[in-house]
This record gives C-alpha cells, sequence and structure tokens, in this order.
C-alpha cells in the first residue's frame, strides 16, 4: 500500500527507459495514480504517452475508455480516443466518443462539424442512417439557417425513405415565427421539391 513510493520508484525506471519498455512503464504509472493516488490527470498524460510510444495500445485504450463514465474526465478522455477510434475501425466507439464531443462542445462551427461527423459515421459506418437522420433533424431545428445541415438530412432522407416525414418537419419550420424570412423561402422550396421530386405531390 505504499502507493508514492511505489510512483516514485516507476517515474525513476520510466525516466531510464525507452521504446515499448518505456511504455509498460508508463501504463503502470499511469495505473497507480489513477487508481491509487487520484491523480487522474497526471495518468491521463501517462496513457498518451503509452499510446504515442506504442500505437493503438490496449491497455491505455481500456484505461481511457474507463474514464468515459466519469463526467469530470469523460470529455477529456473522449479527445484522447477519439482519434484512435477512428483509426482503429471501432466505430460504435467512435459514435459515443463523438456523441461526448458533442453534447458539451459550446461553439457553434465546432458543434455543427461534430454533428454531421457523427451522423455519417451513424449511416456510413453503423449503416443506422435512421440515428444520423434524427441527429440531422434535431440540430436544423435548433439551427433552421444551417444549409449544410439540411442537405445531409435531406441525402438521408432520401437514402432511408423518410422524404414525406422530413417535408412535414421542413413545413413546421417554414412556418416558426422568428425564422428570418430567406431562411423561410429556402426551406419552403426544400419542402415543395421533396413533395414534387420524391412524394409524388
Amino acid at each position: 500500500g505504499r502507493w508514492a513510493e511505489l510512483e516514485s520508484t516507476l517515474i525513476a525506471r520510466h525516466d531510464l527507459a525507452q521504446g515499448a519498455a518505456r511504455a509498460e512503464l508508463a501504463l503502470a504509472l499511469g495505473s497507480v495514480q489513477r487508481k491509487h493516488l487520484g491523480k487522474v490527470e497526471s495518468a491521463i498524460e501517462a496513457y498518451r504517452e503509452v499510446l504515442a510510444l506504442s500505437a493503438h495500445h490496449q491497455g491505455a485504450l481500456d484505461a481511457l475508455e474507463s474514464l468515459l463514465g466519469d463526467e469530470r474526465w469523460r470529455v477529456v478522455a473522449a479527445r484522447t480516443l477519439e482519434p484512435e477510434f477512428e483509426e482503429t475501425g471501432e466505430f460504435r466507439k467512435l459514435a459515443w466518443v463523438l456523441q461526448i464531443l458533442f453534447d458539451v462542445e459550446q461553439d457553434a462551427d465546432r458543434r455543427r462539424e461534430l454533428g454531421l461527423r457523427l451522423a455519417r459515421v451513424y449511416s456510413e459506418r453503423l449503416d443506422d442512417p435512421r440515428s444520423g437522420f434524427d441527429l440531422l433533424r434535431s440540430m436544423l431545428d435548433a439551427e433552421p439557417a444551417s444549409e449544410p445541415i439540411a442537405n445531409a438530412v435531406t441525402e438521408l432522407s432520401i437514402e432511408g425513405g423518410w422524404t414525406t416525414e422530413l417535408a412535414g418537419f421542413l413545413a413546421t419550420l417554414v412556418a416558426r415565427e422568428g425564422v428570418d424570412p430567406a431562411v423561410r423561402v429556402g426551406l419552403a422550396r426544400r419542402t415543395a421539391a421533396l413533395h414534387e421530386d420524391r412524394n409524388g405531390d
């Protein structure tokens, strides 16, 4: 139970090591810091070093993934894991971390980018276009003037056969009070095109 002494010993050995040996010592150091000393931030830095030294190291990935359930550290862990899951093709987990990042993002442009990317992961990687459609529709509801979101949700509605549903939703945006007139006209044209070209109405 002399965890502080063990931490010091691991740091000393780690600083003298190289390559794979250094990666394993960094992993052990992170484990001691996270589980026994409450130094989660230091542990995350150790796990990042492991990944830099040993690509896609499963021990480091598992340790970071365990932090996704911790409200305090989940965003930091998600940012580290996002490129890892992208590169390893773990698209279900990639969707998980993108959703975490999307939910907390305050910058409108960055949030839009994350949402569009998450929708593509759903539709192109997870064979779940419906989840992508629902996400994009909620995004358009919050940002009716966004042409990229409108284009993406229209494409998915055509792919999934939800054009009638989307046209009905767009009509509610057209009728919404406070929507800029130019935006309203654009949405009305999109609604009419869906009815005429896809719904035979």
